[in-house]
């Protein structure tokens, strides 16, 4: 699918706690040609500013504009209002937004307006995003913002927690982890609920997901293989696990593009 599709990473070593890496995308609609897209779940906080082109969220039964989303634990449906994909944004370590506020993250809308969220920034930042020609200036200015808006923080049980999940693929229990970090696993369930927005199985479980559909996305192995290397009791528990999860069979999900590839697949 033709696309313009970029990714940026900060050298700034406050950002590099929490940002994955930045991306831009810029699709026409006659390329992208749908009138709705299933977002699926995924393990990461992401930003996105939309170039005068808002997306109506189905869920939150909104139209958006420059937004935070909590952790995807279930597909969300958007659609474009407008008759271009144009957007400017970041994958975040699934703690980030415990960076820039005081609140529970789980309290906090599954979609956060930014600049109702952010105390610092927003209004220059929505005045000068588009006066900008290059790419790299909107990046930098969107670091700017983070870096007005972030707090200090010390997280080393969920940043420890999520180091062990994302290693072991979402192939490891929870008691494994309490004990490596020598807390109960009550004691992690409250860090991941505060910090995070979801439990630890949660977490764990979309780990595993994106991995397998990574592999569904990119591997020419067949599906046997790819369940049994993802460790899924058999093929037919791997298919209905990632249908429940993405409305879709694997099969499908092989042949269909769409923004998911571009968000999470293309880094």
């Amino acid at each position: 699918m033709p696309h313009d599709f970029t990714i940026y990473r900060t050298t700034d070593k406050n950002l590099l706690k929490i940002v994955d890496f930045f991306f831009y995308i810029d699709i026409p609609f006659e390329v992208y040609q749908k009138l709705e897209e299933d977002i699926i779940p995924y393990p990461r906080v992401t930003i996105g500013y939309f170039f005068e082109n808002p997306f109506w969220v189905t869920e939150a039964d909104k139209s958006v504009n420059f937004i935070a989303s909590r952790i995807i634990e279930q597909k969300i449906t958007v659609k474009p209002n407008q008759q271009k994909i144009k957007i400017m944004g970041m994958h975040l370590k699934p703690y980030a937004l415990a960076y820039f506020t005081e609140k529970s993250v789980r309290d906090l809308p599954f979609v956060i307006e930014l600049p109702h969220f952010f105390k610092k920034g927003t209004d220059t930042f929505l005045q000068k995003i588009k006066q900008l020609t290059y790419e790299t200036e909107q990046f930098e200015l969107f670091e700017n913002l983070l870096i007005q808006n972030m707090k200090s923080r010390d997280l080393p049980i969920v940043t420890k927690a999520v180091e062990m999940i994302e290693r072991a693929n979402g192939n490891i229990k929870i008691s494994e982890i309490a004990k490596t970090l020598e807390v109960s696993s009550r004691t992690l369930q409250n860090h991941f609920n505060h910090n995070i927005g979801c439990s630890p199985k949660a977490y764990i479980q979309l780990v595993k997901l994106n991995k397998s559909l990574s592999d569904i996305k990119n591997s020419d192995e067949n599906l046997t293989s790819i369940s049994y290397n993802n460790h899924y009791f058999d093929q037919t528990h791997f298919i209905k696990t990632i249908k429940s999860a993405t409305g879709k069979t694997p099969k499908f999900l092989k042949k269909e593009n769409g923004l998911s590839d571009f968000y999470y697949f293309s880094s």
